[in-house]
């Protein structure tokens, strides 16, 4: 892998961090989005200049000049190449044009491409970082796993070197073999987010290192949850301290497809009285009517081992939440149930390893001392509204410069939406006060 591989890499990693939403509407993102493929499996696009210019940062004529803050941070790098690629971007030594940037999936390679701000120091940049020549190819200028056509550059981001033919083909593009004639597109130019993208499902599990088997299994459970899946449509926006983004789920027609299963909102008084301190709380809501949905399905088919489970889980009709530690060696929680018949979940529960104690028509159950570090209030607050849901507190944080040491919690949600589900994913850093562009600058010092 190229140093210029890395560098652009990263630039994608760093992209922005916003202060507050504001709708962006971008030619540069259709022109970008003229030379990908219809056929591409996923496709995403951030506004580099907004989220930099909100992070602090001024961009004017095509040049950044970081804030000092950024300026910083960077010189305390303990890493040379992390410095030097950071110092590269915020410095405008890339001569990449600090607007729009671009991603997408084809077959199994991924491709980022952008506008170079002058082509000529740009392609001086890129030789004298992967110490290669340009040479014309095809029409395509070509030096390593980079392609330049007029002032848009290509580059492969899984090989050293790329195909001008590919690059030929995505510069030549008519409307109804680009990425234009999706109904996808109109979203992908015009958003309210810093980043916001679209994958085919079929097409991203293809293009995975995920076996046939695994990935045989997710479609027929996206196929069982809901109707007509076909497309997953996603974003994120970076604020001061934090971090949130959200994915849903599109039927082939572009609308959010129906959730098919029964679905309860979590109660916060259930979780609320686990009590005392955890690291992690783990909570999901599950009406009987859906206990009745899936027994149903599982009767129409032989015997199985899901069959016995759900059998054994009958009694539960509410929330069900599980507070733990870090390692889940120590757990405590309460699981709803309707009262009836709860001697299968109890000893199905004892057979876990854990105690169970009946108190009126909830089971608490517990396994070892819980000690953590954040009132499993906290935690449950972050669930809020959700149908499921998983809250984490960092219990060492600060321990070191990587992303996971940088954060303070993080959250991972299922709401409804309409008549369907979404994921939402919530992280907040250590530096409430500092833009999360910063978190994201501090995990890239690896020592």
């Amino acid at each position: 892998m190229t140093r210029f591989l890395s560098l652009i890499t990263a630039l994608l990693i760093i992209l922005g961090a916003s202060t507050s939403c504001q709708r962006s509407e971008s030619a540069d993102a259709s022109d970008l989005l003229a030379t990908v493929p219809s056929d591409a499996s996923i496709v995403a696009v951030a506004n580099v200049q907004a989220m930099l210019e909100k992070a602090g940062c001024k961009v004017s004529d095509d040049q950044i000049t970081p804030s000092d803050e950024i300026t910083s941070l960077i010189a305390s790098f303990k890493s040379p190449q992390a410095k030097a690629i950071a110092e590269a971007f915020f410095n405008g030594k890339s001569d990449i044009d600090p607007s729009v940037a671009l991603i997408f999936a084809e077959g199994y390679y991924k491709y980022v491409t952008g506008i170079a701000a002058d082509p000529d120091k740009f392609k001086q940049t890129v030789t004298s970082i992967t110490k290669q020549q340009f040479a014309v190819k095809d029409d395509i200028d070509i030096c390593a796993n980079v392609a330049l056509k007029g002032n848009q550059f290509w580059v492969n981001l899984d090989a050293n070197s790329i195909d001008p033919r590919e690059a030929k083909h995505f510069a030549t593009l008519s409307k109804e073999q680009s990425f234009l004639s999706n109904a996808a597109a109109e979203r992908l130019s015009t958003f309210d987010s810093d980043i916001v993208g679209w994958a085919n499902i079929a097409g991203a599990l293809n293009a995975s290192s995920v076996d046939f088997q695994q990935r045989a299994m997710l479609q027929v459970a996206l196929q069982t949850t809901f109707n007509d899946a076909a497309d997953a449509t996603f974003q994120l926006t970076f604020n001061k301290g934090e971090m949130t983004g959200s994915m849903g789920i599109l039927n082939s027609k572009g609308k959010p497809a129906k959730f098919l299963l029964a679905s309860q909102a979590l109660d916060m008084k259930t979780m609320e009285s686990i009590g005392g301190n955890a690291d992690i709380l783990l909570a999901i809501g599950i009406p009987h009517k859906l206990i009745e949905q899936l027994q149903k399905d599982t009767q129409s088919k032989s015997a199985s081992l899901l069959g016995v489970y759900l059998q054994a889980l009958g009694a539960i009709d509410g929330t069900v939440a599980i507070a733990s530690d870090t390692d889940g060696n120590a757990i405590r929680g309460t699981v709803t149930t309707n009262g009836q018949s709860t001697g299968q979940l109890t000893s199905f529960l004892d057979g876990l390893g854990l105690s169970v104690k009946l108190d009126g028509n909830m089971l608490q159950i517990s396994k070892g001392q819980l000690t953590g570090n954040t009132p499993v209030t906290e935690l449950a607050a972050d669930l809020k509204g959700a149908v499921a849901g998983l809250a984490a507190a960092n219990p060492k944080p600060g321990s070191s410069t990587g992303f996971e040491a940088q954060l303070k919690s993080f959250a991972l949600t299922l709401k409804p939406a309409s008549s369907s589900i979404e994921l939402h994913l919530n992280a907040k850093s250590l530096q409430a006060d500092q833009n999360f562009l910063l978190t994201l600058l501090r995990s890239a010092d690896k020592k």
